[in-house]
Order: structure tokens, then sequence, then C-alpha cells
């Protein structure tokens, strides 16, 4: 896992597909968190600033498949599950629907242009940023006003990588 960001301006790039960083913001770079995995159960844990979600509805996942990437078979989605764990210990796990388009792979190939004194690579379809949302009625037996964790866990596939935007409470 990493920080990175995706810039309209190409020196500034540093993610090869386009997560359409001009339509929300005009030419404002958006800060990613890359997340790689390379065998299944692999897993991050997450420690939210606001533990208490008991006012909320649903738990929003703002994220993209790297389609660019190899780690993710051409032309199959992403899944995963989501656990949430309180303070007391208890644990409450929700897996991702199968085909959801939020982590759909995006069709296109790499493609490369000359500039300057350099070659930029980029992935040839834009891959916009879609949300998730898990509904908090989902995860039982949780004390949500005291979330200890978020953990997303690559228990679905084999490998894969993904872009993370934000993870935010509606």
């Amino acid at each position: 896992m990493k920080a990175t960001v995706d810039s309209w301006f190409y020196k500034l790039d540093e993610v090869l597909i386009d997560t359409v960083t001009s339509g929300i913001e005009p030419f404002n770079p958006r800060p990613l968190i890359i997340i790689k995995w390379t065998d299944r159960n692999g897993r991050v844990v997450l420690s939210p600033k606001v533990k208490d979600f008991s006012g909320h509805e649903a738990l929003t996942l703002n994220m993209v498949i790297d389609s660019a990437d190899e780690l993710n078979k051409k032309g199959v989605s992403q899944r995963f599950s989501v656990e949430l764990k309180d303070t007391h210990g208890n644990i409450s796990r929700g897996v991702l629907p199968e085909n959801l388009n939020a982590l759909g792979y995006t069709p296109g190939e790499m493609d490369y242009t000359p500039l300057e004194d350099m070659v930029i690579s980029f992935w040839s379809t834009a891959s916009p940023v879609s949300c998730i949302n898990l509904p908090l009625g989902e995860f039982k037996n949780l004390d949500l006003e005291h979330i200890e964790s978020i953990s997303l866990i690559f228990d679905k596939t084999d490998s894969g990588s993904i872009y993370i935007d934000s993870i935010t409470l509606q």
C-alpha cells in the first residue's frame, strides 16, 4: 500500500489510468492509495479517524480497479471482503457482490505518446472512481459507536490492484 497521485498534468501524474480528475474538480490532482496483493487472504487494516459509526447508514468505498496492472486479470472484476471490528473485539464481515460495476475491469490497452524528452505510458480508456455503499445494518453484532478497524480482505481473487480515493460514512 502506498500513496500516489493522479493528475491531469503529466509531470505530476503517477498513475497509468485516468481517474477523470477534470470532472469534479477541474485540474486538481487526486491523491490516491494504491493497494496490490499477490495471494488470497492478503489484507489491509485501516484505523478510521471517526470511531462512532452509529449515526450513519453506510460505509462508502470510493475506488477503482487498476486495469493497467497485470495483477488484475483482463476482463475480470475484482471482489473482496470488508470486515469491521469494534473495540470489544467483535468482528463482522461482508463480501462484495460479484461483477460489481465499481470494481469492473476497464477494457483498454497500454498506450504511449512521446512528449518533450520522454515517452508517457497510459491506459487507453478512462477509469473513473466509483462508489460502493455498504449498508451498516448488514454488519451484525457490532458496537457501531466504537469501531476500531476496517479491513479489506482480498480473499476472492489470487491477485489484484486497486486505487482508493476515500472511505467515508454516509
